[in-house]
């Protein structure tokens, strides 16, 4: 349960999704307007689980560089679309060298073997981040079942 110090950042959510996340908490503040203008000034100072589901190259790399700080170390990070669309696997990828981000991406495959979502769980922060060697076949990364598509 969130505490009045927490807050939850939604964007581009369904009108249906976006009521019934506001029915369960008031914690929830909605901006409308671009990623680019609006995640900079959302006065986030921590964030436990980063969903981002930009789908374009600009508004992915927009979350990932206004927000990526604040995820708490062992917090997560979540792509919705790291495999559906092709910009933002390349700003996420291009993101994680730039930043020298190590830890293993986790697949997510849907019902049908389909696969479109990925995370990554934070370390712990910068100074254990630095002595970290990329893991023999960085590119790659593991693959979970997930029968309901959300891990």
């Amino acid at each position: 349960m969130a505490t009045p110090k927490q807050h939850v950042c939604v964007a581009g959510v369904q009108s249906g999704t976006r009521k019934a996340l506001e029915a369960h908490t008031r914690m929830a503040h909605t901006r409308k307007g671009w990623f680019n203008e609006t995640v900079p000034k959302a006065g986030i100072a921590h964030i436990s689980f980063l969903r981002l589901d930009g789908d374009l190259y600009e508004s992915t790399w927009s979350v990932l560089d206004a927000l990526y700080d604040k995820v708490l170390p062992q917090g997560f990070v979540y792509i919705d679309d790291m495999y559906g669309f092709n910009g933002c696997r390349e700003a996420v990828n291009q993101f994680r060298t730039q930043r020298r981000i190590f830890e293993p991406m986790h697949l997510v495959i849907e019902d049908d073997s389909h696969v479109e979502a990925a995370w990554w769980q934070k370390m712990r922060g910068l100074s254990a981040r630095r002595h970290l060697r990329p893991p023999p076949g960085a590119a790659g990364a593991t693959e979970e079942k997930c029968s309901s598509g959300i891990v």
